[in-house]
């Protein structure tokens, strides 16, 4: 599916793309050595549970439908190029317009007294994308669909309601986390309790994290905001054209599992009744799932500092055999998709660690609150550059060190003062 956009191919697009950074006040002092505090990863790992299937029927209330058509023997076709190759056409909106003419013909030419006239284009806003007038691919209520290709573009996949879980449901080599903290939709698990008795000494003699296994359980129920997108080909009025059908969620979507949907469980993926022993009978889903990362790595705690975990959501989702249909309703046409969706949770999971680092780097020189620099540097002129970078040492000459007791940086490392292979992060 190639991308249309209305943005101008100029450099009027440097306007809404782009980074906008305003170092413009900021002073950079030379390059030097500094020890910095700086999250480390130490593992970073997905996971996807046990797929949950269930039935949607969409509607105009719920969703957002919008349907683009091109004649297949048409030159110059965008739309059927995109779907099926090279073809030939143009591309032409549907509308939930009907005519209601009766074999009426009105003279366009009379007013239209603020009245919508679905038989005459000049009252009727919907006229001209509605087949009255140019549109060779008019869907009516007996147009049939033949969907060749489909996907799912989602929004948000996450449980509902959003921070549904609890520390008791997460756990680690079989032992819950210490805490559980959650800001829309994002985790962090404390585990500092829990480290020692993990931790595989034969592993921290080397200098190495420690697997452990990590487990949500019962994390659910979910909902979901998606584009569900089809492709194909539709015979309407005799003329066979092909199409995208675009189905938009209005707010989030719970999912509910339909009996058996998950009765087999990942091990044979069965999802019809089997007698075999190997899938028992089908079960109802609560539409809770499990996630399961066994091999995470945890590191050793270090001057009181240990790791954290963080994990989000999102999920997959894919359709089983979908139907489309046109129904009228109250005079207007609606598309509507009938099928059967396949969703499957999973998680995005990172071990990060407050680690000690020496690194080189110019410091940005920025003044103590509630001194005169400060004040100077909030009330000059704002000059922003766009084009500018950072660097260092180039706007402040190299300020002379102070021979004072009560001044400068308190480090040691050791006997040696300076960084080199002596300094390092645990």
């Amino acid at each position: 599916m190639s991308k249309h956009s209305c943005l101008p191919r100029s450099n009027v697009l440097s306007r809404v793309c782009g980074t906008s950074i305003d170092v413009d006040a900021v002073d950079f002092a030379p390059s030097a050595r500094h020890l910095v505090y700086m999250d480390k990863v130490y593992s970073r790992a997905e996971a996807t549970a046990c797929p949950l299937v269930f039935a949607l029927n969409t509607s105009p209330f719920s969703f957002q439908t919008q349907l683009l058509t091109s004649p297949l023997n048409m030159a110059n076709e965008n739309l059927c190029e995109e779907i099926f190759g090279p073809t030939g056409g143009v591309k032409l909106p549907f509308s939930n317009c009907k005519k209601h003419c009766g074999g009426a013909v009105e003279s366009a030419n009379t007013g239209c007294n603020g009245n919508i006239d679905p038989c005459r284009p000049s009252c009727n806003p919907c006229g001209a994308v509605a087949g009255i007038i140019g549109n060779p691919c008019e869907i009516d209520e007996n147009a049939v669909f033949n969907i060749v290709n489909s996907y799912v573009l989602i929004n948000n996949f996450n449980t509902r309601p959003l921070c549904s879980l609890n520390r008791t449901q997460v756990t680690l080599d079989g032992m819950p986390v210490d805490s559980l903290d959650c800001q829309g939709g994002n985790y962090t698990a404390t585990i500092g309790n829990i480290v020692p008795e993990i931790t595989k000494e034969v592993c921290v003699d080397r200098g190495l994290p420690t697997r452990a296994f990590f487990l949500i359980t019962n994390a659910g129920p979910w909902a979901f905001d998606a584009k569900f997108v089809l492709e194909g080909t539709v015979n309407t009025n005799g003329r066979l054209c092909c199409f995208r059908a675009i189905f938009e969620t209005n707010a989030p979507i719970d999912i509910h599992p339909q009996p058996g949907a998950a009765g087999c469980g990942c091990a044979c993926d069965c999802v019809a009744p089997d007698t075999s022993d190997l899938c028992p009978p089908p079960v109802w889903n609560s539409g809770t799932v499990n996630f399961a990362v066994p091999d995470i790595s945890i590191p050793c705690t270090t001057s009181g500092i240990s790791p954290t975990i963080n994990f989000s959501f999102s999920g997959k989702m894919s359709l089983l055999n979908p139907s489309i249909t046109v129904q009228e309703n109250f005079g207007r046409l609606n598309l509507v998709l009938n099928t059967r969706v396949v969703a499957e949770p999973s998680i995005f999971l990172e071990v990060v660690k407050k680690t000690l680092f020496c690194t080189t780097a110019c410091e940005g020189l920025l003044p103590c609150d509630g001194t005169e620099a400060a004040w100077i540097a909030s009330n000059q002129d704002d000059d922003v550059d766009s084009e500018f970078e950072c660097s260092c040492g180039t706007r402040r000459e190299e300020v002379e060190s102070i021979e004072d007791s009560y001044c400068g940086n308190t480090i040691v490392f050791g006997t040696n003062a300076t960084c080199n292979s002596t300094c390092r992060g645990f």
